[in-house]
């Protein structure tokens, strides 16, 4: 790989990289320049990279999808990887990847830790700010997707190498995904506000309903199916993890059969109450044929994954939640109103930065209170005027393998084709990230 220039940290010069930059050369750099180390000066800008001097550094990563460095990568996957110095931070508005709190959740400061660009000189630049060595990094590091990105890393300074392409990771190329879901259960009446004015909007909203409920509210029910998409939640709110799976198997057959004939809609979608389920009710969600699940928090990546039953004969796409709740605003914080719709709207914004799943899920029981439901319009506002795949739980899950079957060459239908519009990303040999739409075969 001739022509590519590695400069440790402390070892670069900004006008020095510039005039390289300028001259066509390919440059990757460590850390941080050799002025911001000797001057006095708190901040310093080179090649829409801003540094400055900081306390503080995360020491977790999270990668941006569908960016020069991260094609088929996962959007927000994170990867425990030690920055190279904890008293400098980065901004810049086109990361490759962000800094993350050790929670894994959406928020906090966003600073740039991997940064790439290509002039019109035919320069090429990366930036990091951690060591390509992973003796460098905790143990807990994943060595298969930190070494996949340093690949990536000189591949994209190789311009001998072909270009690359994937799959955009949203319908229609979209920047980022969001879901909102309600579980219908304790105060079951209180879903009527929310889908009427979810209704009047247009909103995509999933219902994670009680059977048990739902037979109570009928009327409730009808005017959720009309508005919506019907889910289970289950047929009462004992947790699963207290069931056997056959007794797992029957409470979400009875689930599914109840919200059938209340409304006529055919329930493919699970959110376990509690958030808690066991290896044992995947089995029974394939079993009866539930092909979508929410119930993981602050996973490793901002994007559904597929899981298969034990008999490895079906799958299903589990939706992760990355932000804040209801409860933890409410219940855990105790938020006034300003602060919940801030704290909702910044998640929203870290996620759309990362280019993952948003979700907000909320109760029922919190619906009575005005502050409490005009959070929840607020934040479905403020997402319906962003360049979102706002959607329903199936939507997103269905897509998910639509994905899925595309990037492995196989067949999918005329009909998702058309629904979902699928975009391909390519680097070029210039270095620029292109678009083209997918065509059908």
């Amino acid at each position: 790989m001739d022509g590519v220039l590695l400069v440790l940290p402390d070892h670069w010069n900004v006008k020095e990289m510039d005039s390289l930059l300028s001259k066509g050369k390919h440059v990757l750099l460590y850390g941080f320049p050799k002025q911001l180390s000797i001057s006095n000066e708190e901040r310093f800008t080179f090649q829409d990279l801003t540094f400055e001097k900081s306390l503080h550094v995360d020491s977790r990563l999270s990668l941006v999808g569908d960016q020069l460095l991260t094609l088929g990568f996962d959007a927000g996957l994170v990867l425990d990887v030690t920055a190279m110095s904890n008293k400098f931070v980065t901004k810049t508005d086109v990361a490759q990847a962000v800094s993350i709190s050790d929670d894994n959740l959406a928020g906090g400061k966003q600073y740039t830790r991997l940064f790439a660009k290509s002039n019109e000189k035919g320069g090429r630049l990366v930036w990091m700010d951690f060591s390509p060595n992973k003796e460098d990094h905790a143990y807990s590091l994943n060595l298969n997707y930190f070494n996949g990105l340093i690949a990536s890393i000189f591949r994209f300074l190789d311009q001998d190498k072909p270009t690359y392409q994937a799959i955009a990771l949203w319908p229609q190329g979209k920047k980022f995904a969001a879901l909102l879901e309600e579980d219908t259960e304790d105060q079951y009446y209180e879903a009527q506000r929310v889908a009427e004015y979810f209704g009047s909007k247009n909103y995509p909203i999933t219902w994670y309903v009680l059977s048990n409920d739902a037979q109570q509210y009928k009327s409730v029910t009808r005017l959720l199916a009309e508005t919506g998409e019907m889910a289970c939640h289950g047929d009462n709110h004992q947790p699963f993890i207290l069931n056997s799976e056959r007794q797992q198997h029957m409470r979400l057959a009875r689930c599914k059969k109840v919200v059938k004939a209340l409304t006529n809609q055919t329930v493919y979608s699970f959110r376990p109450p509690e958030e808690r389920h066991d290896n044992t009710t995947f089995s029974a969600l394939a079993n009866n044929d539930f092909r979508y699940f929410i119930g993981k928090t602050a996973v490793d990546r901002f994007v559904p994954q597929l899981y298969q039953n034990k008999e490895k004969t079906k799958s299903i796409v589990s939706m992760p939640r990355m932000g804040s709740d209801d409860y933890s605003l409410w219940s855990q914080y105790k938020m006034n109103a300003e602060d919940s719709i801030n704290t909702l709207k910044h998640e929203a914004d870290w996620v759309e930065t990362v280019g993952g799943l948003y979700m907000f899920s909320f109760h029922t029981q919190y619906m009575g209170d005005d502050n409490h439901f005009h959070t929840v319009t607020g934040i479905a506002d403020y997402i319906a005027k962003k360049p979102v795949y706002f959607a329903l739980t199936s939507e997103i899950g269905e897509w998910w393998k639509v994905r899925a079957a595309l990037q492995q060459k196989k067949a999918v239908s005329k009909d998702q084709f058309a629904k979902y519009q699928p975009v391909t990303l390519k680097v070029s040999k210039t270095g620029q990230l292109e678009r083209s739409d997918v065509l059908f075969e």
